[in-house]
This record gives structure tokens, C-alpha cells and sequence, in this order.
């Protein structure tokens, strides 16, 4: 009895001991993999650093249209308010790449010296679209006090969709902006708009946990539809 008790002990033991030494083997590549990428990150911003400054090619510098947004006159409250932030920001310089570059990718292209006022123009570009969706939101959450509600009503709404839309096309990075449209699309049983919308998530949004939220999100409005 002893002796099988015995051999169940040294048996556990050598178990623990080989969990631990596999546990400690991926901790220890683990910290080699955390070293070869900081060592790589650090040569690479290096390299970044010592690149000679040039301009930004003319094409990546956005200026909004505003005569193609539904701008009103008798824009009143909140929405008058968004409606001016609008204005606001796009009188700012703006640039627009076609996909996210890195600071250290700024840098080898555009030159150290360059980095601050090129993400100083990428952030006025996200402000714009930021305000863009603020606007949107402002009209389709403000009730009319005027005559003819119901059309005043469809008409706000038929504003908030317009701008909404642009965003998209703008490269949207705020989940309100898709979530908004599922709304309406789902409304109005646009699955093809829903669908538009589910293409474009991935591209979009780096961030797992958001992307399949936004996902699921749509997904759920297309079923209701």
C-alpha cells in the first residue's frame, strides 16, 4: 500500500515538474519574441529619425465640399450648433492617406521634422468627421415644435442618412455612423445598405472586441429587417 502511494507521489511530482518546465520554456521564448520585436522597433525608429524631410504629395490633402451637405438657414438649437462646428472644421488643413500609416512609416516617408504637423492635419481630418456625426446625431434626436411635424421630421431624418453616408465614404471610424445607418437601412428593409456596411467594418476598425460588436450589431438589424 505504501509503495503505491509512493509511486503516485513521485508520478505527481514528475508531472509538476514537466508542466513547470514547459510553462517556464514559452515564458522564456515569449520574453526572446518581447526582445526581438522591441530591438527591431527601436532600429527601425532609428532608421526613422535620420530620414531628410520632404512635403506631403498634394493629393493626400482633403477639402470638404460642403455645397453637396444639406447646410439649412434655419438651422436652430443643437443642431444650428453642430451644423456651425461643421463649417468650423473644415476651414482647418486637413490630410487623408489611404490607410493608416504608423509614426515611424510618417517618419521614413515625410522626415522627423514633419511628424507633428502631418498628424496634426490627420487629427483636424477625424475631427471633421467626428463633427460630421455630431451633426447627424443632433437632427435625428431633435423633435420639430413647428407646423407640419411629421414632414419636418422625415426631412431631418433624410438629412442625418445624407451626412451619415458621407462619412462612410469618408472612411468613418465611429461606431455611431454604422450603427445609425443599420438603424434606418433596417427601417426600411435595405439589405444591400446593410450588407455595404458589413464590408466595410474590417477595414475600418483594428480592434477585435469593436469589430465584432459592430458586427453583431448589423447583423441583428438585417435579421430584423
Amino acid at each position: 500500500m505504501f509503495a503505491v502511494v509512493f509511486d503516485r507521489v513521485v508520478f505527481s511530482m514528475l508531472i509538476i515538474l514537466v508542466l513547470s518546465a514547459v510553462m517556464l520554456f514559452f515564458r522564456y521564448k515569449g520574453s526572446r519574441n518581447r526582445y526581438r520585436l522591441r530591438d527591431q522597433f527601436l532600429e527601425e525608429d532609428m532608421e526613422a529619425n535620420s530620414t531628410r524631410g520632404r512635403e506631403v504629395e498634394k493629393v493626400y490633402y482633403y477639402s470638404p465640399n460642403l455645397t453637396s451637405l444639406p447646410m439649412r438657414d434655419d438651422a436652430e438649437g443643437n443642431v444650428k450648433k453642430k451644423q456651425d462646428r461643421v463649417q468650423q472644421v473644415a476651414q482647418q488643413t486637413m490630410l487623408r492617406f489611404p490607410r493608416k500609416l504608423t509614426n515611424i512609416e510618417l517618419k521614413t516617408e515625410y522626415g522627423v521634422a514633419n511628424l507633428e504637423k502631418i498628424t496634426g492635419y490627420e487629427a483636424n481630418y477625424h475631427r471633421y468627421v467626428s463633427a460630421l456625426v455630431e451633426w447627424a446625431e443632433a437632427l435625428l434626436e431633435q423633435e420639430s415644435e413647428q407646423e407640419f411635424k411629421q414632414e419636418q421630421e422625415e426631412q431631418k431624418q433624410k438629412d442625418a442618412i445624407k451626412i451619415l453616408e458621407h462619412t462612410v465614404e469618408l472612411d468613418s471610424e465611429f461606431r455611431k455612423t454604422y450603427m445609425y445607418l443599420a438603424d434606418y437601412y433596417a427601417s426600411i428593409a435595405n439589405y444591400d445598405g446593410i450588407n455595404y456596411l458589413l464590408d466595410q467594418i474590417p477595414e475600418r476598425f483594428t480592434d477585435e472586441g469593436i469589430r465584432q460588436q459592430l458586427v453583431q450589431y448589423l447583423m441583428d438589424k438585417k435579421d430584423q429587417a
